[in-house]
Order: C-alpha cells, then structure tokens, then sequence
C-alpha cells in the first residue's frame, strides 16, 4: 500500500484538527512562526498523545524576526476533531502550522529519513535525499528575504505539490513559509530536495521527512501451495 497525501489544513499550536479518512493513517504536523530569540519546540502531542518530533530548527537572523519550525508526526491518530499542541521556548510571532494527513503508512516503522537545516544568504538551499518506491515525502521551508529584493517568488521542488503558504510578515524585511508534499512512485536516489526562491535571502530554516508504505496484509502463498503439492506425493 503506497503512502499517499490525504488532506491537510492549517493548525497553529492550540487548534483543532480532523485528520482524513483511510488505512494506516499518520498526522504530520509542521508548525512554525518567528521570535526576537532563537527558539526550539518540545512537548507535541494530538489529543494529549505524544508525537514524534522529527526536525526542529532556528536560526539567528539581523532584526528580530528569528525563524523557528518544527516537524512532528504521529501514527494512528484519532479520529475527529481533536487539539494539537506543543511547548515553545519562547513566545513567538505570527504563529502558525500545517497539519497534514498521509494514508498507506507503515505503523511500526514510519519513518524513512528526516532531516532539518538553517541556511544563510541563499535562495537555492538543498537536501540530497533518497526516497523508496511508494513513500511520502514531506518538506517545509521558512524563508527570509529583504525588503529591497521585492516580494520573493517561490519554485516548489520538482515532483512535489505546494500544500500551505503564508506570508508572515511583508515588512520591514519578509518571513514566508511554504509546505510541499510528494507521493513517490519511483524510487529517488540522491535526489535534490530544494524550493527555490527570488529576491535577496537573508537565511532561514527547512526540513524534511520520508514515510515509509505500509507493509502489506499477508505473505506470499507459495509456501503453502509447495507444501500442499508435496503432501500429493
């Protein structure tokens, strides 16, 4: 069973959440915002149940606009609607997330790889990831650029399908946050994974993840068919 994107919505830390319809359900959530200090996540839960956290990420930026963000995931999630939650280190800013339901997830072994990074002057930053056949690739970025280099526009990661976007703030410099989901059907090795940007960066965070499909219901049958045709003999 492949692990597919269901549905997704946007959940800030507090809100409510509905996870989607399906087997072999995971609840990943990306949340994020900015701070006058560099700030880290803990504490995730989804209907008091601890999460997994995957990536969480913060960078030291010029003004007082410190990117934070996080990735976190939970397999068999409730169903209805349900808070989700984390703790910060410190108040943020223009807080916001991204909760997103994926169908067809290996329940014991969800994970495949993860990764989180902060990045400089660069409007290209990039992960080399491998993917297998049938997985689901999550990927988060929280961009800063200048005022003076205009509105950035944003180029999603080839293969992957744009989920959330918010501009936090326009001015005096701009905070943005995009989430791009792919459901893989042929494997990827060594893959670039980046969503390129215009404009003059000043720096930032981004993160990934890779869920594994599920495994499928049964085995093969063919020792029994050997069996049964020796039985004859």
């Amino acid at each position: 069973m492949a692990a597919t994107f269901v549905s997704g919505a946007t959940a800030a830390d507090g809100a409510n959440y509905t996870p989607g319809g399906g087997a072999d359900l995971l609840l990943a959530w990306m949340a994020t915002g900015y701070a006058a200090v560099t700030n880290t996540a803990s504490a995730q839960t989804y209907n008091s149940v601890s999460m997994t956290e995957r990536v969480d990420q913060t960078t030291n930026l010029t003004g007082s606009g410190d990117p934070v963000g996080m990735l976190a995931d939970l397999v068999a999630p409730s169903a209805g609607s349900n808070v989700i939650d984390l703790t910060w280190s410190a108040a943020l800013t223009n807080e916001t997330g991204y909760a997103m339901t994926i169908s067809g997830v290996d329940q014991t072994t969800p994970l495949a790889s993860s990764g989180g990074a902060t990045y400089a002057v660069d409007n290209s930053p990039a992960f080399t990831i491998d993917a297998p056949t049938n997985s689901c690739v999550v990927y988060f970025r929280h961009h800063a650029a200048s005022l003076g280099g205009g509105t950035p526009a944003w180029t999603a990661p080839t293969g992957f399908t744009q989920r959330f976007a918010n501009t936090l703030i326009a001015t005096p410099a701009f905070r943005e946050v995009r989430v791009y989901t792919r459901d893989v059907t042929t494997a990827l090795t060594s893959h670039s994974l980046s969503a390129t940007t215009t404009g003059t960066a000043m720096g930032g965070i981004h993160g990934y993840a890779v869920y594994n499909e599920a495994v499928a219901a049964g085995g093969s049958i063919l020792p029994f068919i050997t069996k049964y045709y020796r039985g004859l003999n």
